[in-house]
């Protein structure tokens, strides 16, 4: 599940720094990248919590190091879903606005592409938005996958982080039964 996010968060690392060198004028807002870092820390966090923290049995005491590492597993974890809630949130808006906002001009393809709302008083999107490095087309096609890849990536690492933390959830809260130890005169009156 934490080597998934790990690759989740590398994609959208990946994705970021190509969209910001293709496209070095877009919002800061627009970029992925919010998310990839806090993502890809949770992940590794999550690995290193897994794989070398012992796991608590019955007459096992744990060392300090088992509790800050699941601590930090658990708020790394709890930042990278907030994040990708708010990066998901801001790409919604985006494809929203790319969906209902009329892109001009069309035709022309060494030119900058202006998108506005038609016939629409919003408070939520700007009238118009200029994309200085794309044109029309790239818009249409480029820009709208790439944040649609962006949205499905976030759904996916707030699906794998909340799982994780309903695991830390259920595992805190499992009850461990141990040997109850037994006086000889005890196991007498028993048999």
């Amino acid at each position: 599940m934490k080597v998934l996010t790990i690759v989740i968060g590398i994609v959208m690392c990946m994705i970021s720094a190509w969209l910001a060198l293709w496209s070095p004028t877009l919002n800061a807002i627009d970029f992925p990248y919010w998310s990839a870092a806090p993502v890809f820390c949770s992940g590794v966090v999550g690995c290193f919590f897994l794989g070398f923290c012992p796991r608590p049995y019955p007459g096992r005491t744990l060392a300090c190091h088992y509790h800050v590492t699941k601590l930090i597993s658990i708020s790394t974890t709890s930042i990278s879903i907030v994040a990708s809630a708010v990066v998901l949130t801001c790409c919604i808006t985006h494809l929203v606005y790319l969906q209902s906002a009329s892109c001009s001009p069309h035709d022309k393809l060494n030119t900058t592409c202006v998108c506005s709302l038609v016939n629409t008083t919003s408070i939520v999107f700007n009238q118009s938005y200029h994309y200085e490095d794309f044109t029309c087309e790239e818009v249409d096609c480029f820009l709208k996958g790439v944040i649609a890849t962006s949205l499905v990536l976030n759904i996916l690492a707030i699906v794998l982080e909340a799982m994780y933390l309903c695991v830390h959830w259920i595992t805190s809260r499992k009850y461990v039964y141990s040997k109850v130890p037994l006086t000889e005169t005890a196991q007498v009156q028993e048999r």
